[in-house]
């Protein structure tokens, strides 16, 4: 998962999603090329569905006319879609600028596909893009074995109901709802995929039935299987667990929020359960068996940390004599070894076991005495981690081979039982450390008596189901809780501050409402700021949720693991907020800081923005942006402040500010004072340093303003306003920036974002390139240079190098053209540059220049470098170079700085080398060996301090394919503000 920290990276697992036209095309899409051709879709970027290989996404070139008729019909015909594939408009809803938006419902052979929509986007009558699912042919059979009524019984059997407590739910609902469900069609004919992927052989044929509790009062869409009549599925539609109230906030005083007074689902959902059907060393050789695996993550497949994942039977009537279960499996997991050592009441880590239920799944009890027998009498994993205490028995370590396994059942004799096969990990070794554990393998389960068998299962989908039971929360008494399901996915918001793993985590919690206890002020604030940070996404974007898919927006308060307590960060899937140390800092759920985080995850759904130098600091720079404006919404413009962190310190500070990132050692300009230096890789490249180019860009283009950048160019910014701004950023960020984008590519989008959303010639387009122009990155061409002078001293027949670096600090390309030396008998480029060579926007060029004296004597020249653009002035850099005689040993020190010393020795050398530094505060360097000609050799970048020796073999290079047997070689040492540079020489 990926994390993205307030203040820091803390790594995690990172499974990046490709953003449109980057994504691989799948081995169907590859076929369809050819007729792709011969359709209006030829030159259309696709986003493709790899389960059912169609395309999720269309974005059709600006030259294609089709309207919504006419590109259904291209699109069935162009993907061959099946021929009773049916698009019913279900609605249209028209945008602020006049474009349309159609909502379809899709339908086979004249049954509604549950929740499978496709919607079209259409300009000027015209269809620009279109997503949504599409599906292949369903297998299913289509006429049902069960009639209406018939499979009504099996709902009511489901829910515990009979038809008396039925009818008496739905008159109670219809009175409630003043007879506004009386003209509900129910016990429809549906093909439904349920939690499944709409894969063709995942549609299954269901009644869909309007059902409701009385005690408690609880309204549910309830899914049977129309040829079996199994429940399918179970989705709640009455929320009045949900109730609005107030509650006092720790930095925000009193403020309106929604509780519950039900415990929500704690799990993930189910299609991370991992359990599935695969041919991968079946059972015999043949056929498929279930397999507790990823296989998407790991080759051939394997396990992660804190999974808890289980596959459970359907029910099973036991009767007779002799009863027993039996089956076969392998398996392949983290070695018991060391677990008692590490705690006496434990003597297994990861594990397996078998267990039963009487209740329907309510409760279970692990199966005892197996043959062969378990391994390890109490498992960590199940008890430590996943909360259940000691004396869990079950199977550890590696069974390769395929064995059989049996429980007697006599004890249950007469009993309705379902069976479950759970697994689980712990926070330690798994798949990732040893590709070996490829988790378990089941296959031939049987439930059987004297007379024959009453369950089976040899690999088939048909009466097992498989789920995940990691839960993110444990239980604690008390009637109201800080969750929600009125936004999305639902808000809770979990407390943190008593432990050190999901097993002590427990909801903030009251017996009574509105939440004002001290206790829980920290939560509600984070709360509260939860749900204004969906709000606000929501009602200014139309976003629903971080994932614009209704993600459930899970946070975590007074987190306290890995030396977080002075952080917040976002992990992929939930938010942690610090719990500060009391001392500098307080809580860090504070508006801002959540409104940051969240956003995070509306980068990660997005452009993606890799979490390193520039695009890293995009990534960070759009959670401030948007945590700022969220602010603004949730206090109001009166009270916000583009200041980031303010009210979690004890005393005045903040973390950053977009009005003056300097106040707080950030740049406010492109390669400015205080950039970070991102070769370091300290902070993933300065993310958190970096990103104040563009928040002062966002400032100014909101609130306007004038002065002078750090390349001494004036301006004058003419402010557009938060909500222009916001839309415009929020555009750039959703619509065109790619996982490796660069503040070049950021300037250039949001330009052309202004431009979609206001005109070519508006204020707002206009006032955009002013603000990066104020902030360092230029409209027309500026090429820009390291230094304007260099300075040498060099013995007679030596010569000295000096880096010299050039960079396109514009948004367009640029041909330099001439290289002009004053004196170029003294004054030479290594390497020697072909011209023209073209300088992309954002590039920079690193060359060194080499003064070689003749005589002891001041030499005062100048370097000249021209371009094609007449209009830019050719940049001069002033070079003096002083020869100070005969010598016969080398010159030492090449680029003498203040402060840093460095030696290397010997030199010459032959095969060994020492480099040595010394250093007057701790900083993060890197060092360099290069040829003459600038081919790297070596490099080496760490943190240092001190005095610190290197010792480098000259035969072990990585490069060593560029190191000649002998000659004159560049070492570097680069920190945070300077460079030295020394000449080597290999004998």
């Amino acid at each position: 998962m990926k994390l993205r920290s307030f203040l820091s990276l803390r790594p995690l697992l990172i499974f990046l999603l490709s953003f449109l036209h980057l994504s691989p095309l799948p081995v169907r899409a590859q076929d369809l090329k050819a007729s792709l051709e011969q359709t209006a879709f030829s030159a259309a970027a696709i986003k493709w569905n790899p389960d059912t290989h169609l395309p999720s996404v269309i974005k059709l070139d600006a030259s294609a006319s089709l309207n919504e008729d006419d590109f259904l019909t291209n699109l069935q015909k162009a993907f061959e879609l099946p021929a009773h594939l049916q698009f019913v408009q279900q609605k249209e809803s028209t945008g602020p600028r006049g474009d349309r938006h159609i909502r379809y419902k899709l339908h086979y052979k004249g049954l509604e596909l549950a929740r499978t929509q496709y919607i079209l986007h259409l300009k000027e009558d015209r269809v620009t893009h279109a997503h949504g699912q599409l599906v292949g042919e369903p297998t299913v059979e289509l006429i049902p074995t069960l009639d209406k009524k018939e499979a009504y019984q099996y709902a009511l059997s489901h829910l515990g109901l009979n038809e008396y407590e039925a009818k008496q739910g739905g008159a109670q609902m219809s009175h409630l709802s003043f007879g506004s469900d009386a003209g509900k069609e129910d016990g429809l004919l549906l093909l439904s995929s349920a939690f499944e992927d709409k894969k063709p052989e995942n549609y299954r044929l269901v009644y869909s039935f309007d059902m409701t509790t009385v005690d408690p009062l609880r309204r549910y869409d309830v899914e049977i299987d129309a040829h079996s009549g199994e429940l399918v599925a179970k989705y709640p539609t009455l929320y009045n667990e949900n109730i609005p109230t107030r509650g006092t906030s720790l930095y925000n005083g009193e403020v309106d929020i929604v509780i519950s007074d039900t415990i929500f689902k704690s799990e993930w959902p189910d299609n991370e359960a991992y359990w599935h059907l695969d041919e991968w060393n079946a059972y015999q050789g043949s056929g498929t068996s279930w397999w507790m695996a990823d296989t998407d993550n790991f080759t051939p497949g394997g396990y992660e940390n804190n999974w808890h994942v289980v596959l459970e039977t359907d029910p099973i009537s036991l009767s007779g004599s002799q009863l027993q279960l039996a089956f076969h499996h392998r398996y392949a997991m983290e070695d018991p070894d060391g677990a008692s050592d590490f705690n006496s009441n434990y003597d297994g880590w990861d594990g397996i076991n078998v267990r039963i239920s009487l209740d329907g799944g309510s409760t279970w009890e692990v199966l005892t005495e197996p043959v062969p027998a378990y391994t390890c009498n109490s498992l960590w994993s199940f008890g430590a981690i996943h909360m259940e205490g000691t004396g869990i028995p079950g199977w550890a370590g590696r069974r390769d081979v395929w064995t059989q396994v049996s429980f007697d059942l006599s004890d249950y004799i007469n009993e309705t039982v379902n069976i479950r096969f759970d697994f689980a990990s712990d926070a330690g070794y798994t798949s990732v450390d040893d590709n070996s554990l490829f988790g378990w393998q089941i296959d031939e389960i049987e439930v059987r008596n004297s007379s024959g068998t009453l369950y089976t299962n040899s690999g088939n989908s048909t009466n097992i189901h498989a789920y995940s039971k990691i839960n993110w929360v444990g239980n604690i008494e008390g009637k109201f809780r800080l969750r929600e399901t009125t936004r999305g996915g639902g808000i809770a918001t979990i407390n943190a501050e008593n432990g050190l793993g999901f097993s002590d985590y427990v909801d903030f919690v009251q017996d009574t409402y509105p939440f004002m206890s001290a206790a829980n002020q920290v939560g509600v604030g984070i709360h509260w700021a939860s749900e204004q940070t969906y709000d606000y996404f929501l009602e200014t974007f139309g976003r629903n949720s971080y994932d614009d898919d209704g993600g459930a927006i899970i946070t975590y308060a007074d987190w306290k693991e890995d030396d977080e307590i002075n952080n917040a960060f976002w992990a992929g899937s939930f938010a942690a907020y610090g719990l500060g140390d009391g001392e500098v800092y307080g809580s860090w759920g504070a508006i801002d800081v959540v409104g940051h985080e969240i956003s995070h995850g509306i980068t990660d759904h997005s452009a993606n923005l890799v979490y390193h130098r520039e695009s890293g600091a995009l990534n960070e720079s759009f959670s401030d942006i948007f945590g700022a404006a969220v602010e603004f919404f949730a206090e109001g413009r009166d009270k916000g402040d583009w200041l980031m962190g303010e009210d979690i310190y004890k005393d005045i500070g903040s973390i950053r500010s977009l009005l003056n990132p300097k106040a707080r050692f950030d740049p406010d300009t492109y390669l400015g004072e205080y950039w970070f230096n991102t070769i370091n890789t300290h902070d993933n490249g300065g993310v958190h340093t970096n990103s104040g180019v563009q928040n002062h860009w966002f400032y100014l283009l909101s609130e306007g303003g004038s002065g002078e950048n750090d390349d001494g160019i004036s301006f004058q910014i003419t402010g557009i306003g938060l909500d222009d701004a916001s839309a415009i950023a929020y555009r750039n960020l959703t619509h065109y920036l790619l996982p490796d984008s660069r503040y070049v590519d950021a300037a250039t989008y949001s330009i052309q974002a202004a431009e979609d959303l206001f005109g070519e010639n508006s204020q707002q387009a206009l006032s955009v390139m002013s603000a990066w122009e104020a902030v360092g990155i230029y409209m027309d061409s500026r090429l820009m240079t390291s230094d304007t002078l260099l300075q040498f001293e060099s013995d007679l027949n030596d010569s000295e190098y000096k880096y010299l670096s050039l960079l396109n600090k514009s948004i367009e390309s640029l041909n330099i053209t001439e290289f002009n030396f004053s004196d170029p008998d003294h004054f030479t480029l290594q390497p020697p540059q072909v011209l023209p060579f073209q300088l992309n926007a954002g590039d920079s060029l690193r060359l060194w220049v080499v003064f070689s004296p003749e005589n002891d004597s001041l030499y005062d020249e100048s370097l000249t470098i021209e371009s094609s653009d007449p209009m830019l002035p050719a940049q001069t850099i002033h070079l003096s170079g002083l020869g100070t005689g005969v010598t016969t040993g080398l010159s030492d020190n090449y680029q003498s700085q203040p402060g840093i010393e460095l030696s290397v020795s010997p030199n010459p050398f032959s095969e060994q080398l020492l480099i040595s530094y010394a250093l007057p505060r701790p900083d993060y360097i890197t060092i360099e060996i290069r040829d003459i000609t600038g081919k790297l050799l070596y490099q080496l970048t760490r943190e240092a301090s001190g005095k610190e020796t290197v010792e480098i073999i000259w035969s072990s290079l990585p490069n060593k394919s560029h190191a000649a047997s002998g000659g004159i070689y560049l070492l570097s040492l680069r920190t945070s503000t300077q460079v030295l540079v020394k000449k080597i020489v290999k004998q």
